[in-house]
């Protein structure tokens, strides 16, 4: 019997993340504990390892914080709510 294994999602390191969102590596392992995300995986050497689906979210969580939004109020919030309030800021 033939057995495919599914592809692994990309992701990218927290370097990676750092450069694409302009939040710190630091930052980043904070929220990591005190709002429970970002929730990055590891790779092979032990190493975080963010999926592109939350990269994503960390650029809108990054919108909100330079439009003035203090991070405890916004990280934990879901996907389409953050970009919700990110569009109706950019347009106030």
């Amino acid at each position: 019997m033939n057995q495919r294994s599914l592809p692994e999602p990309l992701t990218v390191s927290i370097a990676a993340v750092e450069r694409d969102t302009g939040i710190g590596k630091d930052t980043l392992r904070i929220w990591e504990r005190r709002y429970g995300f970002p929730t990055p995986g590891r790779d092979g050497f032990g190493e975080r390892s963010y999926p592109l689906e939350q990269v994503e979210k960390l650029r809108v969580i990054k919108r909100l914080l330079d439009q003035g939004h203090r991070p405890g109020r916004i990280v934990a919030l879901p996907m389409e709510t953050a970009k919700f309030e990110a569009l109706r800021w950019a347009r106030s």
